[in-house]
């Protein structure tokens, strides 16, 4: 399938100006609650920080944004920053450095666009993470009734990505906003106006961002008025070459692309869905060709697929056959005349939402950081440590850490 362009983005020059007094968490609130369950979360590229927003517990309309320090072996209890946006958008650009997209509380159609430093340390006698005060870099204006729904930075071309939505619920349409982050240890503000130009062919959504720091990967799916099936292809954007438009990177005909995934060394993984039979396949693509992920004693349906850090195995985030919850499911990287093979199950004591590889230990442990609830044992959405040992059963060499306490 492939689509007419859909948004041309221009930029208006950067103004000089002073700071103004401006933060990005709800200025009438300063109290800081108590409990409460995980929204939303960003983990640094190391793994061992994140920033969590969590529902409050006594009024799950109000939110606050947590910094989390993350050391294994040795818990460090989060800090609560204070109140923040429940629509705001979060994403780290390094270690110690993450932003935020927020809307502006003066005018809906303006998001307003922040960095902080965060400051952490993981070793003990570990002191509670702190984060610097905001400084506003950009004003952007988007059009009517726009707004943004998704951001990720591609590290190697100093570039924030986000996605922005415009239309009606039934009838949306999509577009990308990529801008520069540059110097910013300098007081310049810049402001940005997003031009919408819509085509023929509107009525496109875009999902599942990735990027590998040079190219960004996502899922393209256009809207229908009839009743059939969503239909969505995979679509790559190169940062380096601006001037080459956004294209079709895979499709088929009946088959829906979804959940991508980059590894390491250009390598990409992920999933299509038949149609009309409803299968499940995974695929990776290594460089130069892509290929089938053959299973074996394996009917379940993957809904993600999480790569290792060092890009030597793979995770598929699937909801157990009982239906009672969701696990990851772990298989060393296949190649492309690799006989099938039969994922292991990871025991969770619980159903994970979300996870990401963060690396293998000298002794070969294997660490994800993750969401994870037991509505069995009472635990709402908490961040764990879900740790096994690759190369041994993970039956019986397994654990399970908790990072947060925000339900209890």
């Amino acid at each position: 399938m492939v689509f007419t362009a859909l948004l041309k983005l221009s930029f208006i020059a950067p103004l000089v100006a002073a700071i103004p007094n401006q933060a990005v968490f709800t200025p009438e609130e300063t109290e800081l609650s108590v409990g409460g369950e995980i929204d939303t979360w960003a983990l640094n590229p190391t793994g061992d920080a994140a920033i969590i927003r969590v529902a409050r517990l006594e009024d799950s309309s109000k939110y606050d944004l947590h910094l989390l320090a993350i050391n294994a072996q040795y818990t460090i209890p989060s800090v609560n920053y204070g109140p923040t946006d429940p629509h705001a958008l979060y994403t780290f650009v390094s270690d110690n450095e993450f932003t935020t997209l927020v809307p502006s509380h003066e005018d809906e159609d303006v998001w307003n666009l922040f960095t902080q430093k965060l400051e952490y340390t993981t070793l003990p006698p570990a002191k509670p993470p702190t984060a610097s005060e905001p400084k506003l870099l950009k004003r952007i204006e988007l059009p009517i009734h726009g707004r943004f729904e998704d951001i990720i930075y591609a590290s190697h071309t100093d570039t924030l990505v986000a996605v922005i939505k415009t239309g009606t619920p039934e009838y949306q349409t999509s577009g990308l906003f990529l801008s520069p982050l540059g110097n910013r240890s300098v007081n310049v503000i810049e402001d940005q106006r997003v031009n919408e130009q819509v085509s023929a062919q509107s009525g496109i959504v875009f999902r599942d961002l990735v990027t590998n720091g040079t190219h960004l990967v996502f899922t393209a799916a256009s809207q229908s008025s009839d009743s059939s099936p969503e239909q969505s292809d995979l679509w790559i954007l190169d940062l380096n070459n601006r001037d080459r438009p956004m294209g079709v990177f895979r499709w088929q005909a009946g088959v829906s692309f979804r959940a991508p995934a980059f590894g390491v060394g250009g390598t990409l993984a992920w999933l299509t869905e038949d149609k009309k039979n409803g299968r499940v396949q995974s695929w990776i693509y290594d460089g130069k060709t892509d290929y089938p992920v053959k299973l074996k004693n394996f009917g379940l349906s993957p809904e993600k697929t999480i790569w290792a850090k060092n890009g030597e195995a793979l995770y598929l985030l699937t909801t157990d056959a009982d239906k009672a919850q969701k696990s990851l499911y772990h298989l060393f990287t296949p190649s492309s005349g690799s006989p099938p093979v039969e994922p292991i199950r990871i025991p969770s004591n619980g159903t994970i939402d979300s996870a990401i590889h963060i690396g293998v230990t000298p002794l070969d442990h294997a660490h994800l950081i993750g969401v994870k609830e037991d509505a069995r044992k009472g635990e709402g959405k908490e961040l764990w440590v879900i740790s096994h040992s690759p190369h041994e059963d993970p039956t019986y060499n397994y654990e399970n850490i908790r990072l947060t306490h925000f339900t209890d």
